[in-house]
């Protein structure tokens, strides 16, 4: 059986050595590994021809800046694998990711296998125990509940059928919304391990780092777009997609207000709020939504410019 792994990457140079070396490391070693420079300024674009130079099965390619959907839907086209992993160029799996995805698939064939992910380095101690299963609902709910899996792209392994229904949208960030549901939905049998697998690297600059950048309004549009599918097809998580969005909203407005213009800040408020406009009613009837979050919501409807100052206060 061959894996497919993709790599987007990005001005990575100082991490992407690190990145490799964890596919390197796998026993498992029917893989090919696809490397897509998405049109960096820095020394990535030779470190990555520097590993296809000298391994047979690591290819590298080039392309101008078209965002991480546009490097990854790159390597869904030229992947050959049965099944299809990402990683971002800054993580990291651990030595037995692919070797504990290859032993449960030959006793449980599936389209979806799904781990969770740790912040810089795997933990020492978890419960041992997993879920096969063909109930999406259930499978949705987790992701939904779980903030250790979630709706990400790279903590999952796909059978490669699945992108005959969907590619990752191009030219959008928090990309990974509508996909994860999309796979989901489009999967048969899921096998969900609760081992950690999957290394996410934040730095400190990073997790304090909070400021508004085009695009950052996906992070409310693309949780509305899941919404309808939810309707349709899981309508007993609706108040689930309800908070999701939410979350999405209150994560957007926290980077509005780190805007120094106030008629910028205002223009994105109010942009905004009439994306959520039609879910006001829900947001305040779902008790998955906690009294601090309806309180951020509102006191950012009541002013944005208040909120942006207690905003600049919290964070210093």
């Amino acid at each position: 059986m061959l894996i497919s792994i993709i790599i987007p990457v990005y001005n990575s140079e100082a991490v992407i050595d690190r990145t490799i070396q964890s596919v390197l490391n796998q026993p498992f070693k029917d893989y090919e590994m696809f490397l897509v420079n998405d049109g960096s300024a820095d020394n990535s674009g030779e470190i990555i021809d520097r590993y296809a130079g000298e391994y047979p099965n690591i290819y590298a390619y080039h392309q101008v800046n078209q965002g991480v959907s546009a490097a990854r839907n790159k390597g869904i086209k030229e992947a050959k694998g049965d099944y299809i992993l990402f990683i971002d160029s800054d993580d990291e799996i651990s030595d037995e990711f692919l070797t504990d995805f290859i032993q449960y698939e030959a006793d449980y064939p599936m389209d979806l296998f799904i781990v969770p992910y740790a912040h810089n380095q795997l933990p020492t101690d978890y419960e041992e125990k997993e879920l096969y299963t063909d109930n999406k609902e259930e499978v949705l709910e987790i992701l939904y509940t779980r903030v250790d899996i979630s709706f990400f792209s790279t903590n999952m392994i796909y059978n490669k059928r699945l992108f005959d229904h969907f590619l990752f949208p191009e030219g959008k960030i928090y990309e990974d919304n509508m996909t994860t549901l999309l796979s989901v939905h489009h999967a048969d049998k899921m096998l969900l391990s609760n081992k950690p697998s999957y290394i996410y690297h934040q730095s400190k600059e990073g997790i304090v780092k909070s400021t508004f950048k085009e695009g950052e309004m996906d992070n409310i549009t693309e949780r509305i777009r899941m919404i309808p599918i939810i309707e349709e097809h899981y309508p007993t998580l609706y108040n689930h997609a309800l908070s999701h969005l939410h979350t999405g909203l209150t994560s957007a407005l926290s980077k509005i207000a780190s805007i120094k213009d106030r008629d910028q800040r205002n223009k994105y408020a109010q942009q905004a709020m009439e994306y959520v406009k039609p879910y006001e009613q829900d947001f305040a009837n779902n008790p998955l939504i906690s009294a601090a979050q309806r309180s951020k919501y509102h006191l950012f409807k009541l002013s944005p410019t208040l909120y942006h100052h207690i905003y600049r206060v919290l964070r210093e």
